[in-house]
């Protein structure tokens, strides 16, 4: 048994805001962290999609990898040629969204892979 007092600790108030006193560091961090995590996935998902042996697949291109709302999950949206049909695309990515996937989750160091929606945006002429 300790014979010595309770020194007075004080303990934070419920109002209490890190961001008045120590600035806006954490969402920096957060979204330092979320810009990296992007990517690192797209690049992954560069490179997963050249290594693909698919006709359709290899004339989709990359726009961007953002954020999708939660840390779990990220939105890719990429860009194809007019004359390809969205359906198509849409498909052949479905059988491989797994590959890609797995991709992704050895390029980041995440205990849990995101998830991927890919969305695509026709567009006239690749970058």
């Amino acid at each position: 048994m300790n014979s010595h007092p309770r020194r007075g600790r004080r303990v934070a108030s419920p109002d209490f805001d890190a961001d008045t006193w120590f600035g806006e560091n954490g969402s920096r961090r957060r979204d330092h962290a979320q810009r990296k995590l992007c990517r690192q996935a797209e690049e992954a998902l560069r490179e997963g999609l050249a290594s693909l042996l698919d006709d359709v697949l290899s004339e989709v291109w990359i726009i961007a990898v953002e954020p999708g709302g939660d840390p779990n999950h990220l939105l890719v949206w990429l860009g194809a040629p007019a004359g390809l049909s969205p359906g198509q695309v849409q498909s052949r990515l479905e059988k491989v969204s797994g590959r890609l996937r797995s991709e992704v989750a050895e390029a980041i160091t995440r205990k849990k892979a995101p998830l991927l929606t890919f969305v695509l945006a026709p567009t006239e002429v690749n970058p």
